[in-house]
């Protein structure tokens, strides 16, 4: 059976409703992959992954020999390298023929690290690959334009978004408590940061550029209030 979809999950901890996630994707259409250490999450959920890649300096020993034992695939990578484990998971997925990917265990971690997911997410536009990065706090990906997207989402959740190509252009916000009709958005602007969504329904619709996206993106309770002075 084709495989319609990929997990993969990184070495960063993973909360205890990340792994609920994690478990509540995985299925006969799944391809779950640990990247490195992300294989200590699926030990701690007793889930063998179907492929163990990296170059293993930080998955547990205890995790690696149960592994091991259960006779799965491993593809290894030198650790003197310039280029992420996650980079070569992706590519791996990309060859697989699987077009939907969700990441998990990237965010929270080394601030480089983090800044990484930006071209983990261009590489899947590059690729055509849908790539969503998620976590407890936050879930983000990309619109490459001309596009159109519908979102079920929780109401008052907070929604930000950032031009990544020079000018995202006729960007259109419906379900927002600040809706916009086919404007532009230039990458040196910040006007569509800390939107919120006013219906369990949000549309985003671009005509042409990259546009970044994010829902719940942290804890912003602990910084803002909910009605300004």
């Amino acid at each position: 059976m084709q495989k319609k979809l990929a997990v993969l999950v990184g070495g960063y901890p993973l909360t205890h409703f990340e792994k609920e996630q994690i478990r509540g994707l995985k299925g006969e259409k799944s391809y779950l992959i640990a990247v490195d250490g992300g294989l200590n999450a699926f030990y701690e959920l007793t889930t063998l992954p179907d492929m163990l890649l990296g170059d293993m300096d930080s998955c547990s020993r205890t995790a690696y020999i149960w592994y091991c034992l259960h006779g799965k695939k491993q593809l290894f990578f030198p650790s003197n390298k310039d280029y992420l484990d996650m980079e070569a998971a992706i590519n791996l997925v990309n060859s697989l023929g699987i077009r939907e990917v969700f990441l998990f265990g990237v965010l929270g971690g080394r601030i480089d690290q983090t800044f990484s997911c930006l071209p983990f997410l261009l590489r899947g536009v590059a690729l055509d690959l849908s790539i969503t990065i998620k976590s407890e706090n936050c879930q983000m990906g990309i619109f490459n334009g001309p596009c159109e997207n519908t979102f079920k989402t929780d109401v008052n959740s907070l929604w930000s978004f950032l031009a990544i190509s020079d000018v995202v252009e006729g960007m259109t916000l419906k379900g927002f408590k600040f809706n916009v009709d086919k404007q532009n958005l230039l990458n040196t602007q910040t006007k569509a940061l800390s939107n919120r969504a006013k219906s369990s329904k949000v549309i985003i619709k671009i005509n042409k550029g990259i546009l970044l996206y994010f829902n719940k993106p942290g804890r912003q309770e602990n910084v803002e209030h909910e009605e300004s002075f």
